[in-house]
């Protein structure tokens, strides 16, 4: 009986284990895998009365590429970066938007490690933080400015004053938020956003848009 109710249970499972079960559902390629958080923690301690590990840090992860390039999260995010170019040849996308259904998915660290990687490659690369709801680019950067996205597209002020360059991170430049909307919905997809983007096209490489 057990061994018949183990059957059962595999040919009722339905759930999505690998990238071979996501390209079965959805009839589009797997660009690249990215592993749990758990690739960029510390080595295991095995002293007594210590933590086996320690909690990972968000700037560890949003910035892998950047603080430990020779980690798996790392190194599947220039997988990633490699993959996307490729996807369109000979013309890679110029402009890229990472989205997510639930939060927590890892949506910032994954552009933000985007964006890194392809500044790495001497591209001009900006960063928009178009997460109105839940904004991380401009903390995790450490960016100061209050203007921001938000502020472009009402007009409140230019793209110069909010458009911010990364310390340390040669060819990266950053456009947080900005001061929360009401509408961010009607923003993002309001034709002064299209025309903003066919701004940004001329004066970066790629953008990258969280």
């Amino acid at each position: 009986l057990g061994i018949t109710l183990a059957f059962v249970q595999e040919g009722l499972d339905n759930s999505v284990k690998n990238a071979e079960d996501v390209e079965r559902l959805v009839p589009l390629p797997t660009l690249a895998v990215i592993p749990s958080a758990d690739s960029v923690l510390p080595q295991t301690s095995w002293i007594p009365g210590r933590n086996r590990r320690s909690a990972p840090q968000n700037g560890s992860i949003a910035l892998a590429v950047f603080k430990r390039p020779a980690s798996a999260l790392a190194e599947s995010c220039r997988s990633l970066c490699t993959s996307v170019l490729h996807s369109t040849a000979p013309r890679p996308p110029q402009v890229l938007l990472l989205t997510s259904t639930p939060p927590g998915d890892g949506k910032t660290s994954i552009s933000l490690n985007l964006a890194l990687t392809l500044a790495q490659r001497n591209n001009s690369v900006l960063l928009v933080d178009g997460d109105f709801r839940k904004p991380g680019i401009g903390s995790l950067l450490g960016l100061t400015a209050k203007e921001g996205l938000s502020d472009v597209l009402t007009g409140s002020c230019g793209l110069e004053p909010a458009v911010q360059r990364v310390p340390a991170i040669p060819n990266l430049w950053a456009l947080p938020v900005g001061p929360r909307p009401p509408n961010p919905a009607e923003l993002l997809s309001s034709l002064t956003m299209q025309n903003l983007l066919s701004d940004l096209r001329g004066r970066f490489d790629y953008v990258v848009i969280d």
